[in-house]
């Protein structure tokens, strides 16, 4: 049985489509056009629960939870490594890896909702936002030293985890790109953040894989 990917044209919908441009595997695509019902409809929470993108089916295997998906993904089909690391080869590297697809689910992309959630709902207090606008600081800065120290978030290589803040930062600025909610000076402030992220997103599979998913908007 072939592997369904279900997804749309969110931050976390995109993860899967880009990482399947660097896995020569076999895949079905199920790409909802945007917005659409059919998530919150019971064939689909039998899938996800939660009703939201993504969601994968392989063979007797159901997953949701988008960087829990990256993981499954490569950790059955990246068996060279090429965009990640192998337990087995470096676990060091490995768990590395799975710290940083966690600080991207859960603080790093806690403050950028909460920036959306201020555009969102037009939020001028200034309390809010100076709150917003710390946790911001805090988990850039947090990526900014990474990246002043190797050439990817998770070291000298391409991975799963790349593609995870790449979906992230990319929803964050089409969505407050050129409003008065976008983080100002945000190249000056992170100069290696920024250069790696003008890097990473003209890589070929990266582009391909957000074209992709642009369709169904």
């Amino acid at each position: 049985m072939s592997l369904t990917v279900y997804t749309g044209p969110t931050g976390n919908g995109r993860k899967p489509t880009i990482l399947l441009n660097f896995l020569n595997i076999q895949h079905t695509l199920h790409l909802f056009p945007w917005p659409t019902p059919e998530i919150k409809k019971d064939w689909y929470l039998k899938i996800n629960p939660s009703g939201l993108v993504p969601s994968i089916v392989d063979g007797d295997i159901t997953m949701h939870e988008s960087n829990a998906i990256l993981l499954y993904l490569a950790d059955k089909y990246d068996t060279d490594g090429n965009v990640s690391y192998i337990k087995t080869i470096d676990p060091t590297a490995y768990w590395k890896q799975v710290q940083w697809l966690f600080f991207q689910s859960t603080q790093f992309t806690n403050a950028t909702k909460m920036l959306l959630s201020n555009k969102h709902t037009k939020t001028t207090d200034e309390h809010t936002l100076a709150r917003t606008y710390s946790a911001l600081e805090k988990v850039y800065s947090v990526l900014e030293d990474q990246l002043s120290k190797n050439k990817f978030i998770n070291g000298e290589k391409f991975t799963i985890v790349d593609i995870a803040f790449i979906c992230g930062h990319f929803r964050m600025l089409e969505r407050v790109r050129g409003t008065e909610y976008e983080i100002k000076n945000f190249a000056e402030k992170y100069p290696d953040f920024n250069q790696w992220y003008t890097t990473s997103i003209a890589i070929k599979e990266v582009k391909k894989g957000l074209e992709k998913v642009a369709a169904a908007t």
